[in-house]
């Protein structure tokens, strides 16, 4: 099934609802990576979160649809940690559509979101306990840079990178 994209906005009251669906039908992610499911506010909170020294013009934060069913979302940040690289917060499906082919698709989202955006790098960071993410972004061609900890998840966490290719290019025009 090919899915949709449509970005999400703080200030969308509906947005912000049918993103608590998609945290709500997760909760073994948030157990595996948080040690507990997020509060009331998260999805509020992670609409406008950007790391330090970004503005909030470099956030796009988008719902992933099959149908008109939000399944999952994605959350990125355009040109950091520099201008040729753009930050993957998370990519998340619901339980019940993950393992489904989906994340390669959504991948190849991402791919055309940075090839329009002139960036040629894909980083992101990885909770160590989750171990089917890790498994998943090894498979597409991502490479671990370092590993840090953080108080704020129950593992440490692992930062990866990918370059985007002419083999990517190719793909998105087939």
């Amino acid at each position: 099934m090919t899915l949709s994209y449509r970005q999400l906005f703080a200030e969308k009251s509906t947005d912000i609802a049918q993103l608590q669906s998609v945290y709500n039908a997760s909760t073994d992610y948030f157990q595996i990576v948080l040690g507990h499911l997020p509060n009331n506010d998260a999805t509020h909170q992670d609409l406008l979160a950007v790391p330090q020294g970004c503005s909030l013009d470099a956030k796009f934060f988008y719902g992933i649809y099959e149908k008109t069913q939000m399944i999952g979302c994605i959350d990125l940040i355009r040109g950091y940690p520099n201008e040729n690289t753009i930050f993957i917060g998370l990519l998340l499906f619901i339980t019940t559509r993950q393992g489904l082919g989906y994340g390669p698709q959504s991948l190849e989202f991402i791919i055309q979101q940075a090839i329009q955006w002139n960036c040629h790098q894909l980083r992101i960071a990885v909770v160590a306990s989750n171990v089917k993410a890790l498994a998943f972004w090894l498979r597409e061609g991502f490479i671990e840079i370092y590993r840090k900890e953080s108080e704020k998840f129950v593992a440490p966490i692992v930062v990866m990178e990918r370059v985007i290719n002419a083999t990517d290019f190719q793909q998105l025009k087939s």
